[in-house]
Order: structure tokens, then C-alpha cells, then sequence
């Protein structure tokens, strides 16, 4: 990993990149980004935008810097607290899915979306473990759906498993 990269923004590149297969690169944005308040202030709207036919999934995705250095209760701890976070972020971009904003492109170059969010049909929090780890003791904190969206929990490594064996936005 380059020096000047976070293992998060690698984390993100990476899934980006792979998930433009199964869903071709044109219709995967990384990083959607808004101007916000009063001194518009650039703010990530999510990690991830898979938009195809105006029909959306809205991911928000955490990793860890160093995901083996943690022992199995620490590793538990850090997947609850940044699904909260992860979450959290979701359901602020769902809040206000008029709201502009834009995604730089690796192949299509600046994308704006004037009137907000397309249709979302999905919300996905993923968080990076190598471990499995169960997420009862904190499922009341951890909402199923948001303003009729529903919200899925998984690690990077399954949701990436999915798309690649469903390979269509409806069947994800």
C-alpha cells in the first residue's frame, strides 16, 4: 500500500474494483460526495453507489488499518462499534436523498446527481473481519431498515461473495 493511502481508501479501491465486475465499472461509484450546511462543506454521502437504472444500493463500508492485529474480543468489539458508525452514516444519506451530489469516476470522470439519491433499494453495511462475529448483543442498536429501506450486515469478504454469485443490483 502506498505510503500516502490509508488501508481504508485501499480497502475501498479494492472493493470498488471488484465489484465492477460482476456489475460493469460504469454503474459502481466509489466515495459519493455532497456539499453540506451553511459553509458547504464536502462530506462522503457513503463508501459506495451501485446505480443501475435508477435503482440503487447504498453500501458503507469499515477497515481496519491492521485487521490482524487485534485478538478475537478486541476484533468483536472494533466490527460492533464501526457497524454502528457504518450504519449510522447510512440511514445521514438516506435522510436526505434530494440532496445533490457527485462521484468522481475512474472511467466516466465527474458524475453529478442533481436531484439526489436514485432509488434506493438496499442498504449495506459492510465491516472487514476475518473472524465471524455475532452481532446479537447490539441488534437493537443496529436498525433492519430505514424509512422502509432494508439494511443488511456483512463482512467485506461476503458481500463481495454475493455479488459476485448473484451478479445483478435486483438479486443483491
Amino acid at each position: 500500500i502506498p505510503i500516502s493511502e490509508t488501508r481504508t481508501r485501499w480497502a475501498e479501491e479494492q472493493v470498488e474494483q471488484l465489484l465492477s465486475i460482476p456489475f460493469i465499472s460504469e454503474f459502481v461509484f466509489r466515495s459519493p460526495q455532497n456539499l453540506e450546511g451553511p459553509r458547504n462543506t464536502q462530506r462522503e454521502v457513503a463508501d459506495l453507489l451501485i446505480d443501475h437504472l435508477g435503482k440503487g444500493l447504498l453500501v458503507s463500508q469499515k477497515a481496519q488499518e491492521d485487521p490482524e492485529s487485534r485478538d478475537e474480543r478486541r476484533n468483536e468489539f472494533w466490527v460492533l462499534k464501526h457497524a454502528k458508525g457504518a450504519v449510522d452514516q447510512l440511514i445521514g444519506a438516506l435522510r436526505s436523498p434530494t440532496t445533490p451530489f457527485w462521484c468522481d469516476h475512474p472511467r466516466r470522470g465527474r458524475v453529478d446527481y442533481p436531484n439526489g439519491l436514485p432509488t434506493i433499494v438496499h442498504g449495506v453495511v459492510v465491516a472487514e473481519t476475518f473472524r465471524p462475529v455475532d452481532l446479537q448483543s447490539v441488534a437493537s442498536d443496529l436498525p433492519l431498515e430505514y424509512a422502509g429501506i432494508q439494511i443488511t450486515y456483512l463482512s467485506i469478504n461476503d458481500f463481495l461473495n454475493l455479488a459476485m454469485q448473484l451478479r445483478t443490483v435486483p438479486e443483491l
